[in-house]
């Protein structure tokens, strides 16, 4: 039981730490390659829901170019391959053969290109793909060995680390992605759910206390978001953090909520925002503010949770609702 907990664990924190734009290293192969990366790049994990996973921003080209003809070709048979898979236009059988095509084909580039760094990561990519991550793992450490200072790498070695459940490697190494590219929300973002979902583990580990991990989260949501201001779902995800804090500062949770509220466009979406903010409050025993903040819900969906919280804050208070608690 505890594996399996463990490997949900890490396939969860894994498929954050997976999502990263295509176009940071891909940017000079074209938008053909570029696109069959960012499908190889999410095939390395499940699909995180939408409210999970925030849309990529614009990004800088990296500083090092993949014109390589070889390479090209390469990708662009990966690309016809996962175009074929995806439409369902291939067998079974043939897909398997292109399969190996391609892994022949890699095999042969990268004896020659051991000490280039994009194109193992490509490899990399190949590989995890093809559902061999510990293969995968030994590639990412080699483009480790061969950029030492590459951004991504340390990304990708993260991602793997945290499937495995080896989420101290994995937190050493996305915290240095995010030093390496203090530009990058992504890096943050990734970080602070690595720390959301494993930090308590950190700590039973000694590597963290219970305030750093907290601190630390906090300020990986807020920095993610700051980076990238037009990112209603960023807010939101850093106003969410505060329920996982042991002290949630009252100022700082709810100048996060409203600003959540007043970036998100749904009118639904917005009165969430305000039950999350009316519970923090509850929770720090700010009963009034947390009344304020309910009568602004309208959605008739939140009836109910409205109701409810209503009556707690009132009965805390001393008051006598004028309904009784919604079942």
């Amino acid at each position: 039981m505890k594996a399996a907990t463990a490997a949900a664990e890490g396939a969860a924190i894994a498929t954050n730490l997976m999502t990263l734009s295509a176009n940071k290293i891909f940017f000079y192969l074209g938008r053909t390659a570029a696109s069959l990366m960012a499908s190889l790049m999410f095939a390395c994990a499940s699909k995180p829901a939408m409210s999970e996973l925030p849309p990529p921003a614009k990004r800088e080209p990296v500083a090092f170019k993949l014109s390589d003809r070889r390479l090209a070709y390469i990708i662009e048979k990966q690309n016809a391959l996962a175009e074929s898979v995806e439409k369902n236009t291939i067998t079974p059988e043939s897909a398997e053969a292109a399969r190996t095509e391609l892994e022949n084909l890699w095999q042969d580039y990268i004896e020659k290109n051991k000490s280039d760094p994009a194109s193992l990561i490509l490899y990399g990519k190949f590989l995890r793909s093809d559902e061999r991550p510990d293969e995968a793992y030994e590639i990412f450490s080699l483009a480790d060995k061969a950029a030492p200072d590459t951004a991504v790498v340390k990304q990708q070695l993260s991602a793997c680390e945290a499937e495995k459940g080896e989420f101290a490697k994995s937190y050493s190494h996305i915290s240095e992605a995010a030093k390496l590219a203090p530009k990058e929300y992504l890096y943050r973002y990734q970080l602070a759910c690595l720390l959301k979902i494993a930090g308590l583990k950190l700590c039973a580990q000694n590597i963290l206390t219970r305030p750093e991990r907290d601190k630390q989260m906090l300020e990986a949501f807020k920095t993610a978001s700051e980076l990238s201001p037009e990112n209603a779902e960023l807010k939101l995800r850093y106003a969410e953090a505060f329920f996982d804090v042991q002290t949630p500062g009252a100022a700082e949770a709810c100048a996060a909520f409203d600003a959540a509220i007043a970036a998100l466009p749904m009118p639904l979406e917005k009165d969430s925002a305000r039950l999350g903010k009316a519970k923090i409050l509850l929770g720090l025993n700010k009963n009034r503010e947390a009344l304020e903040a309910l009568k602004q819900i309208s959605s008739p969906a939140f009836k109910a949770q409205k109701e409810n919280a209503e009556h707690f804050a009132l009965a805390k208070l001393g008051q006598t609702p004028a309904n009784k608690p919604v079942k």
